[in-house]
């Protein structure tokens, strides 16, 4: 516990003894008690915080589906061949193993941004007045998106070696290390934070819709069906909810990110996001913020189900409640 003039300022340990602090704490140094509970949690790794590595298991299974996203995203060839001739021709002139290019950049930013991003909401939630019964869906939203900025910042490096190596032509792509030096070398570490402008724009968009859809979709299931809010159905609901419109709101986020970091490593095609979006919509029409629609679905409602599902039973293991 941290005592300033006599009175307990922030305490971190079992829960019950936040809430001692809480009540021996009064006058203006009083915290709202979930304030706490949440610290507490997140400073001890059981708010969600080491999710990441679980995380990074199943997306191994998806990962191609992202592949496939950001290979259909930076060619027009591969966007007019859609998702069947996309693998076809991968396959044929790169081998079957090309759709796992960049799988272990990809591990490496879930465990450091998905880490973040969802270990970070409950805390965030806290902070902007959501945790309350019956708060407002904006400050959820804003919950959501603040966790969701703070995550890409740490995974940004990971995301420019991934789109890197996913793009990477013929059937032995460099590797990671390989890329990370030429980017060290020509741009500095400047290089590893390229696109960071869209990628936080994409993470606030992406986890703010993901928790806020989430929470408010088991707001309405608990009503409608009466099941309860830990409920495998009500979580399985909520989250193919959060799972569609998230891939609704994302996707034009996604495209300009992936064309961002995709540029060559000793020139600069865009000079950040808003010019890097006008182009597309001037250049390629409105609708290829889109392009890639399919594969950018098939990965985020497998994954959003089953992330958001286990996320749930390992906070009730550890004796934490529901979202």
């Amino acid at each position: 516990m941290l005592f300033v003039g006599g009175r307990v300022l922030f305490a971190f340990g079992p829960r019950d003894e936040n809430e001692m602090a809480l009540n021996e704490t009064n006058g203006p140094c009083r915290i709202p008690r979930e304030f706490f509970y949440s610290a507490n949690c997140f400073a001890n790794d059981t708010d969600g915080s080491w999710l990441g590595p679980f995380e990074a298991l199943p997306y191994a299974v998806i990962f191609r589906f992202a592949y496939l996203q950001t290979r259909i995203q930076v060619s027009t060839e591969y966007g007019k061949l859609g998702m069947g001739g996309s693998v076809s021709k991968i396959t044929s002139e790169e081998g079957v193993l090309a759709l796992w290019k960049g799988v272990n950049a990809a591990w490496l930013r879930e465990a450091s941004y998905t880490s973040l991003r969802l270990g970070l909401y409950e805390p965030c939630k806290v902070l902007c007045g959501a945790g309350e019964k019956g708060a407002p869906f904006y400050k959820k939203f804003i919950a959501g998106s603040l966790a969701g900025a703070l995550g890409s910042v740490a995974g940004n490096p990971f995301d420019v070696l991934k789109t890197k190596l996913m793009t990477a032509q013929g059937a032995e792509p460099p590797s990671m290390m390989s890329v990370a030096k030429e980017l060290y070398v020509k741009q500095g570490v400047s290089g590893f934070y390229r696109g960071i402008d869209s990628n936080i724009m994409r993470a606030m968009v992406l986890n703010g819709t993901k928790m806020a859809c989430y929470d408010q979709a088991k707001g309405y299931v608990v009503a409608a069906t009466g099941l309860e809010k830990k409920s495998l159905v009500t979580q399985f609901l909520s989250a193919v909810v959060a799972g569609f419109a998230m891939t609704v709101t994302v996707s034009p986020f996604d495209m300009v990110r992936t064309r961002l970091m995709n540029q060559p490593a000793d020139a600069r095609i865009y000079n950040n996001a808003v010019d890097c979006a006008m182009k597309i919509a001037t250049q390629e029409g409105p609708l290829t913020f889109w392009r890639g629609f399919m594969p950018i679905w098939s990965r985020f409602a497998p994954t959003t189900t089953l992330q958001l599902i286990i996320f749930e039973q390992l906070r009730t293991i550890m004796g934490m409640k529901s979202l």
